[in-house]
């Protein structure tokens, strides 16, 4: 937060610089005008830092200050606009020089900085493509896999590096999902297998597999289900165990699934808890009041310090587990 008022303290500097070069051939009126501008900017930036928001800081700076060097009234002099592109080229300069080219000062604010590009780019990212519905086109092997292939490619890399001996895996549909992680798991562990759940019964055509045939082992029933849970603890006994939650994405059903798989998951493995994104798409009506996989997460993490949030899992900007949505099992 202290580098945050820094920021804030020099954006404020060089807006002054910028309002007194623009303002030596301005008349008092545009004086005051350009004045008032700039203190409205300066009151938004600093509301930003009290009600804890920094990270939209450098955005409004940036917008603010294009809008006033390119601003330009139609009595103002052409020296005057000389005068304030310059100034603004100077300010752009300065900013340039403390966040890119000086390395001491540019690395302590490198991480803030990433998160909010990131996370701005992949919320939009993630809207556009969840409207667009391809999601539901993916496919593996001709079955579908209703998931990003950035989140397939992710899962295989945890596989590679777990090893598990077990997948389990809530929400099977299709069961393209579960072929895949079979198809990945046979490369690295010769005798790991994929449980997974689903209350239908659709794997018809995954079914005709060879390895899905000798890796996956389906089971019929509710994923939040006690006895379903206790059969799936008994197949993986002390094996290393690797879990994804996919089924129903409210807030009720998630917090029991990670309630009751959580106790499963191996150390250094993941608990995986898809579409996270889900609670921070405006057109989820449907979770908007109990919430979904996203408020499950958090709830479950308040009560769980033996999983953390793995953020670097997130690096491939598109996926349906932004934020937050793999967690490490640490202790």
């Amino acid at each position: 937060m202290k580098k945050a008022w820094k920021i804030f303290l020099f954006v404020i500097l060089a807006f002054f610089v910028n309002w007194f070069v623009a303002g030596l051939s301005a008349s008092a009126v545009q004086a005051r005008r350009s004045l008032a501008e700039i203190v409205i900017v300066i009151l938004l930036m600093l509301a930003t830092l009290l009600i804890k928001l920094q990270d939209f800081l450098l955005p409004i700076a940036f917008v603010a200050i294009v809008l006033l060097v390119v601003s330009r009234r139609p009595k103002e002099k052409p020296l005057k606009m000389r005068a304030k592109i310059f100034a603004g080229m100077i300010i752009v300069c300065l900013l340039s020089l403390w966040f890119f080219l000086v390395p001491k000062i540019f690395k302590p604010y490198a991480p803030k900085v990433r998160k909010l590009f990131y996370s701005q780019s992949a919320d939009i990212m993630n809207f556009v493509y969840s409207k667009t519905g391809l999601w539901t086109e993916s496919s593996w092997l001709g079955i579908k896999s209703e998931q990003y292939p950035t989140d397939n490619w992710i899962t295989q890399e945890l596989i590679t590096e777990i090893k598990p001996d077990f997948i389990v895996e809530t929400g099977t549909n299709y069961g393209g999902t579960a072929l895949f992680y079979a198809n990945v798991l046979e490369k690295v562990n010769t005798g790991g297998k994929v449980i997974t759940v689903d209350i239908e019964n659709n794997i018809s055509g995954a079914s005709q597999f060879k390895s899905f045939q000798e890796r996956v082992e389906f089971i019929q029933g509710d994923s939040a289900s006690a006895a379903v849970v206790d059969e799936i603890a008994k197949r993986v006994g002390n094996g290393r165990v690797l879990v994804t939650l996919d089924s129903l994405h409210t807030k009720g059903h998630v917090s029991k699934e990670l309630s009751l798989y959580s106790p499963l998951v191996s150390l250094g493995s993941y608990i995986i808890v898809q579409d996270t994104h889900i609670s921070r798409r405006s057109d989820s009506l449907s979770f908007s009041r109990e919430g979904g996989p996203l408020e499950a997460m958090e709830e479950f993490l308040r009560n769980h310090k033996n999983f953390k949030v793995d953020k670097s899992r997130e690096k491939y900007l598109i996926t349906q587990h932004h934020p937050c949505g793999f967690l490490k099992r640490i202790q």
